[in-house]
C-alpha cells in the first residue's frame, strides 16, 4: 500500500470537507457542494453521534455506506511515525520562569530527543535555528552541549544576548540571520556551524524546514537534522500552488495526476496547522456551542459583506477585542467596536445581519459537525506533508536514519512531530 498516494485519493474524494474560508461557508454556498447522503446523515447528529460514529473504533451504529468507506479509508491511512515516550521531567521553577507549560513541554521533550540521538553519534555541538531568546539552548547547554543560536528577528536575538546576564545556562552566543535560498546565507550558515554538528529547530515556520532539509546536504559539518514544523500556510506562493510543496517527485506526480490538483492549496495547507483530533475530544459541549456561533456570526457577517460589496476591515485596537458571543444581539451590536463601517449604512446593515441570522441559524450545528471532519482531516493532511518532506530529503542524498517522530502530546502542543535525519 502506497500511503501517500492512498492520502492524495482520499483527500482528492473528500476535498469539500476543507476546500473552502469557513467564514465564506455561506456566501460561497458550501452546504450545496455536500453530497447528498451526506447532507442527510451529517444533519441527523448530535456532538455525542458524530463521536461515536467517526472516532469510536468499536461504533456499532449504523450509517450509510458512504459514510462507511470513509471512515474505513480514514482508518486505512498510515504514515510511518514512531511514537517517543514522553518525559516527566520539569523544569526548576528557576528555568521556568516566563515560560509557559506548552513551551515546558516542548523544551523537555526536544531537548530529550536531541540528547538521546546526539549523544548515541558522539555529536556535541548544537546549532539551533530560529532560537528565539534561547530556551531551548539553555536546557541543551545544562545537557552539556555547546549551542549556538541562530535568530532572525534582531529583536528577539537582541533579547536572547541579554540573557546571558545572571543566567548561568545562557552561556552560548545569538546570531541574527534570516534564513534564505540564497547562496550568500548558505555560505553564512556553514561559516557558523562546527565540525559533526547537529541542526536543530523547534517550530520551523512556513519555508524554513524546506530550505534547511536542502541545507542540510549542502553543508558538510552538519550530521544531523531535527526539525519541528509549523505554519504550511505560511510557505511562498507561487502561480498555482506554493514553492516548497509539494516537494518529492512522488507527491507531485501523485498531486499532479489527481483528479483536483487544485485542492491541494492553502486551505488544505491551513487545516493541517490546526488543532488535532485530540483537542476536538476535549472539548465540552460549551465550547462546541460557543465555536458553533463563532464560525456561525461570522459566516452570516460576510454573507451580508459581500451582499452590500463591504469589504470587512477589523479596527486596530489595543488590548483586546472580545471575540466569543452568546447571542446575535451581543454580536450585532458590537459590529462598530470590531469593524470600520460606514456610520451611515451600520443601521441597515445590523439590520440586514440579524435577517440573515434568522434564515442561517438553522445551520449552525451541522457547522460544528463539518468542523469535526475538518478535526479528522488535519492528520492526514499533516502526516502528508511531513511524509513529502521526509522523501524530499531522501531524493537529495543518502542517510543512515531518516523518519518522523511524535515527541509531544499533541494535546499540549498540536505540532508534536519531529523529522530526523542522519548522515
Amino acid at each position: 500500500m502506497n500511503h501517500l498516494e492512498d492520502s492524495v485519493k482520499f483527500l482528492t474524494k473528500y476535498s469539500w470537507i476543507y476546500d473552502f474560508k469557513v467564514t465564506n461557508i455561506l456566501s460561497d454556498k458550501i452546504l450545496e457542494e455536500i453530497p447528498s447522503d451526506w447532507l442527510r446523515f451529517l444533519k441527523s447528529l448530535t456532538i455525542e453521534d458524530f463521536n461515536e460514529v467517526f472516532l469510536n473504533t468499536e461504533n456499532t451504529k449504523n450509517v450509510p455506506e458512504e459514510i462507511a468507506n470513509f471512515i474505513e479509508s480514514y482508518r486505512m491511512l498510515k504514515t510511518p511515525i514512531t511514537k517517543c515516550t514522553l518525559s516527566n521531567h520539569s523544569l526548576s521553577n528557576m528555568h521556568k520562569r516566563g515560560i509557559s507549560l506548552k513551551k515546558e513541554h516542548e523544551i523537555v521533550n526536544f531537548a530529550n530527543f536531541i540528547e538521546q540521538r546526539c549523544l548515541h553519534s558522539d555529536i556535541k555541538n548544537i546549532l539551533d535555528i530560529g532560537s528565539g531568546l534561547g530556551y531551548l539552548g539553555e536546557e541543551l547547554t545544562r545537557k552539556g552541549f555547546k549551542v549556538l543560536g541562530v535568530e532572525g528577528s534582531e529583536g528577539h536575538s537582541e533579547r536572547a544576548e541579554k540573557r546571558k546576564d545572571g543566567n548561568k545556562s545562557h552561556n552560548f552566543d545569538t546570531v541574527h540571520l534570516k534564513i534564505d535560498d540564497s547562496q550568500e546565507c548558505l555560505l553564512k550558515l556553514s561559516s557558523l556551524t562546527s565540525e559533526k554538528s547537529c541542526i536543530v529547530g523547534l517550530h520551523c515556520c512556513g519555508d524554513l524546514t524546506p530550505q534547511l532539509l536542502k541545507m542540510f546536504t549542502e553543508i558538510d559539518q552538519f550530521s544531523s537534522l531535527m526539525l519541528v514544523s509549523c505554519c504550511y500556510h505560511k510557505m511562498s506562493p507561487v502561480k498555482d500552488g506554493f514553492e516548497n510543496f509539494p516537494l518529492s517527485s512522488e507527491l507531485k506526480s501523485a498531486v499532479e495526476k489527481s483528479d483536483k490538483p487544485g485542492a491541494f492549496n492553502g486551505f488544505m495547507l491551513r487545516l493541517g496547522a490546526q488543532e488535532t483530533v485530540k483537542r476536538w475530544l476535549d472539548m465540552g459541549l460549551d465550547e462546541h456551542k460557543k465555536h458553533m456561533n463563532n464560525v456561525g456570526f461570522r459566516a452570516v457577517l460576510e454573507k451580508v459583506a459581500i451582499e452590500n460589496d463591504i469589504v470587512l476591515k477589523k479596527k486596530k485596537r489595543k488590548g483586546g477585542m472580545q471575540s466569543d458571543f452568546d447571542n446575535i444581539d451581543a454580536f450585532k451590536d458590537n459590529l462598530t467596536e470590531r469593524y470600520k463601517i460606514d456610520e451611515s449604512k451600520v443601521e441597515n446593515f445590523s439590520e440586514q445581519v440579524l435577517e440573515c441570522f434568522q434564515e442561517n441559524s438553522k445551520h449552525f450545528d451541522l457547522f460544528e459537525i463539518i468542523t469535526g471532519l475538518q478535526f479528522l482531516l488535519q492528520s492526514v493532511i499533516e502526516n502528508m506533508i511531513h511524509w513529502d518532506r521526509v522523501l524530499y530529503l531522501q531524493e537529495l542524498g543518502e542517510f543512515k536514519e531518516c523518519g518522523i517522530f511524535e515527541i509531544f502530546d499533541d494535546l499540549l502542543s498540536p505540532r508534536n512531530k519531529v523529522i530526523y535525519a542522519k548522515k
